[in-house]
């Protein structure tokens, strides 16, 4: 693994725990980054600055106050970032128990600051393949 790829998989596990911990976007990504959610997903848009991906995380934290988001998987190729992320947590007003793996893919502009991050759940080869980093390594998908 070249040095930049372990460098990029090390600032993608930075922002992963900085997210669980401050429940906020972590301040490497660009002040004029975007997230793109899944097509399938409901509302479906692309957020474009922190401000909007904040609003766009915040449905998660009101549906979930307790989600958690576990990174099973880190991969880099280049300026790309595949993770597939374990998502937990508790329906705020049900209580019920939550539990999906969805794939992330990100693009880093500059080797210290995030700018992109596309969201393709249930498209795990797919997203792989658009990082260009190949089959998994050791964890199993539960696909479904």
């Amino acid at each position: 693994m070249s040095n930049q790829n372990l460098q990029n998989e090390e600032l993608a596990r930075f922002a992963y725990d900085w997210f669980n911990r401050e429940k906020e976007p972590p301040p490497i990504w660009l002040p004029d980054g975007e997230f793109i959610n899944a097509g399938e997903d409901p509302g479906h848009a692309t957020y474009r600055g922190i401000d909007a991906m904040r609003k766009q995380h915040q449905g998660w934290f009101d549906a979930y106050p307790d989600v958690h988001l576990e990174p099973l998987e880190i991969r880099s190729n280049g300026d790309r970032v595949f993770v597939c992320v374990r998502f937990t947590g508790h329906g705020a007003e049900s209580g019920a128990a939550m539990e999906m793996e969805l794939a992330h893919v990100t693009t880093l502009e500059r080797q210290d600051k995030t700018s992109a991050g596309v969201l393709r759940p249930r498209r795990r080869p797919r997203s792989r393949g658009a990082c260009g980093v190949g089959a998994r390594r050791s964890r199993p998908w539960s696909e479904g």
